[in-house]
């Protein structure tokens, strides 16, 4: 996240007309460099949120609660590009086959000196969100002229059920990208062209989609009459989508990509779907009207009391988001609970014209007028956060099906993954397999036997030979296809049981057996 630094630790902006806003203000006006003690408050919220959610997610880790997609393909990127590789057996893909993250170039070098793995990736990503509450703050602080009245704004940030999923989740390049989108705006409100573009770049890395929030606050600066600056960022942003989204990924995918099939019949990309949208358009409509539009709008509204729908030109941000979200077949897309990392740009979107919102109220009716939206403001995210957040104690999240203590065969789980060998080929199912990434084979299992999840459509599964260990816990591998190819693989005898406790089975490949391959 780019800001400057002085400006965010030490400055506050001396009383200005309070109808003049800061795209129209002069970014030279003096201030007096004394500590801003509003930033201060701010930074004590985020340091005990980031406490309060690291050890609760920590603990989910811990307790294996995270899954193979997304943590554990996440892991097994970082880890195999710190040594010079790219390819995931998780996934089936390659690093930038499966989306532009170039941030992993970033996190690789933690990788080597021992601090990666998925504990240092909720930790990085935990810290990251929270601190998006820092540039909301000296947004807020611009457009109201006064820290305390400010503070709040930090506070609601975090008390977002989205923002806390987002940790909650575990890490995604989305969550990494919110802070350096809310300071870019941050600095394009201040004219600051130089941190605005550092604070872009440090966005766009994480993620491709990022770039349609570009795009859109590139129209924003150009519509506010940056048209220079407005107009190079929707290039830059289309240039950067175009390169990764129509070439680089399917490119290195071999020839598809795999969100292709989210939209269904509307197309297999993006581009195909907008084409779509031209040619058959009562097809995206329906699609669209399908997905319930109002009752997606209205749960991401709701815990800031609707007030960010009067934010104006911000909202701006979230909706190419919100339309991939609307328009895919697929509801985790929407359903925010389970997947918040889906509306992490869309809640940047929210986070500005909230407080876009505030400060109108402030300019048209005043103080005591925005000072009662405030309030709204902050009455909703805490009752949003008790019935839906995940920050404790309040916390629905924390009574998810996997248990956070008490789990009888957690022992085993533990016993299970330090007995098969570093860097052993394993295939383990799905709650496992984030304990086992550090290697360059793992396999979520029933994969390389029979192909789910991995790659994209018409992705030849690997040589089941390949993996020397099985791992599995069989109180979710209860019935089903899964289960009946897990039995006839240890069945056919290609595979030797060394631990057996809880449910929990690990099993070892006999020297020259390959009986398995039946079982294909």
């Amino acid at each position: 996240m780019s800001i400057d630094i002085a400006d965010a630790t030490t400055a506050t902006v001396e009383a200005a007309d309070p109808t003049e806003t800061s795209e129209t203000a002069d970014t030279d006006t003096p201030v007096r460099r004394r500590a801003d003690r509003g930033l201060l408050v701010v930074l004590a919220f985020v340091a005990l949120w980031c406490a309060v959610m690291y050890l609760h997610v920590w603990r989910r880790h811990d307790r294996y609660g995270t899954f193979d997609n997304d943590l554990g393909f996440h892991d097994q990127f970082v880890w195999l590009i710190a040594r010079g590789r790219y390819f995931s057996t998780v996934l089936g893909l390659s690093a930038f086959g499966h989306n532009a993250t170039f941030g992993y170039f970033l996190l690789a070098p933690l990788s080597r000196i021992g601090l990666g793995g998925p504990h240092w990736l909720n930790f990085i990503n935990t810290v990251a969100v929270g601190l998006g509450a820092v540039p909301l703050y000296l947004l807020a602080r611009d457009r109201l002229g006064d820290r305390w009245r400010a503070v709040p704004f930090g506070l609601l940030w975090l008390l977002h059920p989205i923002v806390q999923g987002n940790v909650w989740e575990t890490f995604h390049p989305d969550s990494i990208a919110m802070a350096p989108l809310l300071a870019a705006y941050l600095c394009a409100t201040r004219r600051r062209w130089r941190p605005y573009a550092l604070a872009l770049a440090a966005a766009v890395i994480w993620k491709s989609d990022v770039t349609l929030a570009v795009v859109a606050l590139g129209a924003i600066v150009a519509w506010r009459g940056q048209r220079k600056v407005g107009l190079a960022t929707i290039a830059m942003g289309v240039a950067w989508f175009a390169f990764t989204i129509g070439w680089m990924i399917p490119h290195l995918a071999g020839g598809g990509t795999v969100f292709g099939p989210l939209y269904g019949d509307l197309g297999d990309t993006p581009l195909e779907v907008a084409g779509t949208a031209v040619t058959d358009p009562g097809a995206v409509a329906d699609r669209v009207a399908n997905n319930e539009p109002l009752r997606y709008s209205r749960e991401l509204l709701a815990p800031y009391g609707f007030l960010p729908a009067i934010g104006g030109a911000p909202l701006l941000l979230g909706v190419p988001q919100a339309a991939v979200n609307m328009l895919s077949e697929q509801a985790f897309t929407r359903e925010w609970r389970d997947n918040a990392h889906y509306q992490a740009l869309p809640m940047v979107a929210l986070a500005i014209a909230l407080v876009e919102a505030v400060a109108f109220l402030d300019r048209r009716r005043g103080p005591t007028w925005a000072g009662r939206a405030t309030g709204l403001a902050l009455a909703c995210s805490f009752a949003a956060t008790v019935a839906w957040g995940s920050l404790p104690p309040f916390t629905t999240q924390f009574a998810h099906y996997w248990a956070a203590d008490g789990d009888p065969a957690r022992p085993a789980k533990d016993a299970a993954v330090n007995l098969i060998p570093k860097d052993a080929p394993v295939s383990a199912n799905y709650l496992l397999v984030p304990h086992l990434t550090h290697r360059e084979i793992v396999y979520s299992f029933p994969n390389p036997w029979r192909s789910s999840y991995y790659g994209i459509k018409g992705t030849k599964p690997p040589d089941p030979t390949d993996v020397h260990w099985l791992a599995a816990d069989l109180n979710v591998l209860i019935e089903g296809p899964d289960r009946e190819l897990w039995d006839c693989i240890i069945d056919s005898g290609a595979f030797i049981t060394q631990f057996e406790n809880n449910g929990i089975v690990v099993a070892q490949r006999r020297k020259g057996r390959d009986d398995d391959l039946a079982c294909r």
